[in-house]
């Protein structure tokens, strides 16, 4: 019904004769040259093209190059900064979006898109903002069992070890952290080929004054601290 109507006159190719069952196969799209055998003129790779969203799936999101012609951008091509974790962070189901053509596969009708690809690679100006021991601020956005996810200025994401995070006594970060805090860091390693930045809390208050070690210390008390001193005063009661 998005093609045709009832009492349209088409021109259609005859695929299959069934002479048994009197019945014949007809194909719209015949009519018209293949454009899979084409595309890679129209749009060779490493060509820019603007096409809309049109699903979104787990692994990616389909994009229309041209109508009936749908390409994949794959999640990891996404973003240059960030670890998507899922397509509709970036994108959203019919707005248009600029991509680039990174490969076409015309014998199985795929054609793979990027999305980063289509911006500059920032990685290269990042070395210099987030040289070793530079100090800076991250606020947590994702919370893991070895460390926590930030998002540092400039939209770009870090990841800070559990050892790195500064507080004593905790065996993951959800007992002391959560989503939104905001952290003093230090870079520790900023790897451009791997595009990872490493950062530490326990390195930033290395020869910083000890009240503002201890500042931190109150704003992030540990869950486990908590509860044994809960524990503890019930036992003193007798309860």
């Amino acid at each position: 019904s998005k093609v045709v109507a009832i009492g349209d006159i088409v021109e259609a190719v005859v695929l299959n004769v069934d002479a048994k069952n009197e019945k014949l196969a007809l194909g719209l799209k015949q009519v018209e040259p293949d454009p899979w055998l084409t595309l890679s003129q129209r749009h060779p790779v490493g060509s820019k093209l603007v096409g809309r969203v049109r699903n979104l799936t787990s692994f990616g999101a389909f994009v229309e190059v041209e109508e009936g012609i749908d390409g994949l951008v794959h999640i990891s091509d996404m973003s240059w900064t960030k670890r998507v974790q899922h397509p509709s962070e970036v994108m959203k189901k019919g707005e248009k979006v600029e991509v680039v053509v990174l490969d076409i596969d015309q014998e199985n009708r795929r054609a793979s898109l990027g999305y980063k690809q289509a911006q500059e690679n920032p990685w290269p100006e990042l070395a210099g903002k987030y040289a070793k021991n530079v100090e800076t601020k991250g606020v947590i956005t994702r919370i893991y069992e070895k460390g926590v996810v930030v998002n540092l200025p400039g939209d770009v994401e870090g990841f800070v070890p559990l050892a790195h995070l500064g507080r004593p006594g905790i065996k993951k970060p959800s007992e002391a952290f959560k989503v939104k805090d905001e952290l003093p860091l230090r870079i520790v390693e900023f790897d451009t080929e791997e595009r990872k930045i490493i950062l530490s809390v326990r390195e930033y208050f290395e020869g910083k004054e000890k009240e503002l070690l201890d500042k931190y210390l109150a704003q992030h008390p540990s869950k486990m601290v908590k509860m044994r001193d809960v524990v503890e005063k019930s036992a003193s009661k007798g309860e």
